[in-house]
């Protein structure tokens, strides 16, 4: 499988369908990814199906954000501090990109609004 780029507006990766993660969910990465960072990218490589994926700038950044657990919309908050988009956009990139690696197995989901009391 190619590596996966993301960029604000978008990123390329064979798509899938639906979103299953609320900007109130708490995620992180999954234990079955292995990664390291090479000049200018961060390679992972899952260790459920051999296959790897290459990050960078942006994608890079959430990739290191989910090394311990971070709600969604924390971290879009984020996002929208270090580039010039707009929320909406930075939001449905996020959610994108989140649920995608989900998908593969390389993020999960550690926390909801319903956890702490919250209403999405």
């Amino acid at each position: 499988m190619p590596p996966v780029t993301f960029e604000p507006g978008g990123f390329v990766m064979p798509g899938i369908g639906g979103i299953a993660f609320d900007l109130d969910d708490t995620v992180m990465r999954s234990a079955n990814a292995l990664d390291a960072d090479l000049p200018g990218e961060t390679v992972i490589l899952s260790i459920a199906d051999g296959r790897y994926y290459g990050l960078s700038n942006t994608s890079q950044y959430i990739w290191q954000r989910l090394a311990t657990p971070v709600r969604i919309r924390a971290l879009c908050g984020e996002l929208a501090e270090r580039y010039e988009a707009p929320p909406e956009t930075i939001e449905a990139g996020t959610l994108e990109f989140l649920e995608k690696f989900r998908h593969v197995g390389l993020i999960v989901k550690v926390g909801t609004a319903a956890d702490t009391g919250r209403q999405s």
